[in-house]
């Protein structure tokens, strides 16, 4: 993005050498088979309310998780379809050529991809941070909160050094 934004057009058009960059990973959705399965039977009735609570979080922040990475997707396709309306391939240490009139919608569109990006980055943590606050035995949903706040941290931290 930021070389796209900085490139000076000739004749109307830029020249960008991309940077290497790894490609994207697969997503990993948790999964709420158990939990769901447990409600529609009713088995979760033969938890105390306090193990309901707490896996009715977990639930929460997994379906929390499951729609952001929508987002994401979204993002990303409407990403690609820039590429493919352009031509283009930003393969890893590719050099593409594009109209200067464009430059401005793929730059807004890398944007949204790369907001999306970081807010499923920031759901993982969440739903990371209550899968250990499950594991640790957290007594109620309050309990929850220094384990999401550390799981953030830790994205933070792994985001400013990558």
């Amino acid at each position: 993005m930021n070389a796209l934004q900085t490139a000076q057009p000739r004749d109307g058009v830029i020249t960008v050498a991309l940077p290497t960059h790894e490609p994207f990973l697969p997503q990993i959705s948790p999964s709420r088979a158990v939990w769901s399965v447990a409600r529609t039977n009713g088995k979760v009735a033969l938890l105390s309310e306090r193990e309901a609570e707490i896996y009715d979080r977990l639930d929460t922040e997994a379906q929390e998780e499951s729609l952001s990475e929508d987002r994401q997707n979204i993002a990303l396709t409407a990403l690609q379809a820039q590429f493919i309306r352009l031509n283009l391939r930003l393969d890893s240490g590719a050099t593409i050529k594009l109209p200067a009139a464009e430059v401005s919608t793929l730059t807004q569109n890398l944007a949204d991809t790369i907001a999306a990006a970081y807010a499923d980055a920031q759901r993982d943590a969440f739903y990371l941070g209550a899968s250990r606050a499950v594991v640790a035995s957290a007594h109620d949903r309050d309990d929850f909160v220094p384990y999401l706040q550390k799981e953030r941290l830790a994205l933070e931290k792994r985001l400013a050094n990558p």
